[in-house]
């Protein structure tokens, strides 16, 4: 099985076969995130996701995002059983703690997450969350 990609204006959504969906800002994005394009973000999301148990990468992006934006992509997709999250700067680490600590704060979702720098540890992580996941269904 391959890659499958979903396209908004901000971001790419890739279905990988192992059940990993990669969440990356759009390479023709550039601009600022918009509170009124989140909706169109999610439901596009959701189409991905596909009733089934799936996993998160998101690759944060080394720009500004608002508390507003983020607040809004804080409670989690239903069926998404774990989140990675994947910095390669200073920048994208900060934004990536804000984040988790909106969820901490306003959402207790249960959902596992974790910071990482590398991809192939985050993609190993998201694999065992899964499988642990699945086992449980």
């Amino acid at each position: 099985m391959m890659n499958i990609d979903y396209h908004t204006d901000e971001f790419t959504y890739t279905l990988r076969p192992n059940d990993i969906i990669e969440v990356k800002t759009h390479a023709n994005f550039d601009g600022n995130f918009q509170v009124d394009k989140v909706e169109e973000n999610l439901r596009i999301l959701d189409d991905v996701i596909d009733k089934k148990p799936r996993t998160l990468i998101l690759y944060f992006p080394d720009k500004y995002v608002s508390k507003a934006v983020l607040k809004k992509y804080s409670t989690p997709p239903k069926y998404i059983v774990a989140r990675a999250f994947l910095t390669t700067s200073f920048a994208s680490k900060l934004i990536g703690n804000l984040y988790l600590t909106l969820i901490n704060r306003f959402v207790k979702d249960g959902i596992p997450s974790k910071i990482f720098s590398q991809e192939n540890e985050a993609v190993l992580w998201l694999e065992t969350e899964l499988a642990m996941k699945t086992k449980e269904l």
